[in-house]
């Protein structure tokens, strides 16, 4: 049998166990979070500070940021959407409210308390969503909290702004304007 021959200790351009590295070693090229804060400075054209906040991640977010809702609205609007991702899962799930035989697609009973909890969701994304049907502004308000586009006119702006405030009524949330 062949003697093996002695290991070369690694050299800078190939890892312990002796595979090339791939890419650079040294140093990350840019940091992921800078990148984002500097696109949506660039796209959006907002400051550095309001770049890098939370909430710039949503339209929503963006106009409350530029001072185009107020913090009542904003809350309204990220409650909405809690709302309508309850709706969601309620009946998007398998066979959520399959009550006939309340057997679930993986053979397991489905509970008295899910069925009460998707009755519930269901039951409070429909109420809150025909509260904006009945005022017009339904279909804004889907569009900007749900589907995060931007509102295009500053009638949509006017009438993302009447919806919100309804929810925020209807929700009870927050008590000040801020």
């Amino acid at each position: 049998m062949k003697p093996r021959r002695k290991r070369k200790p690694p050299t800078g351009d190939r890892e312990p166990n002796g595979r090339k590295r791939r890419g650079k070693s040294a140093k990350p090229s840019e940091d992921v979070r800078t990148t984002a804060v500097q696109a949506r400075q660039r796209v959006y054209g907002l400051t550095p500070e309001q770049a890098d906040h939370e909430k710039a991640s949503t339209v929503l977010g963006r106009l409350w940021l530029n001072q185009q809702l107020t913090e009542r609205q904003r809350m309204a609007g990220e409650k909405y959407r809690e709302l309508y991702d309850a709706h969601i899962r309620a009946t998007q799930a398998p066979d959520s409210l399959a009550v006939s035989g309340r057997l679930g697609s993986g053979g397991d009973q489905i509970s008295d308390e899910y069925i009460e909890w998707a009755v519930k969701a269901e039951a409070a994304y429909d109420v809150h969503r025909l509260a904006l049907i009945d005022n017009s502004t339904e279909q804004t308000v889907r569009r900007v909290v749900i589907e995060d586009l931007e509102p295009m006119e500053h009638a949509e702006r006017v009438m993302l702004r009447v919806g919100l405030d309804r929810l925020a009524v209807r929700l009870s949330t927050g008590s000040g304007e801020g």
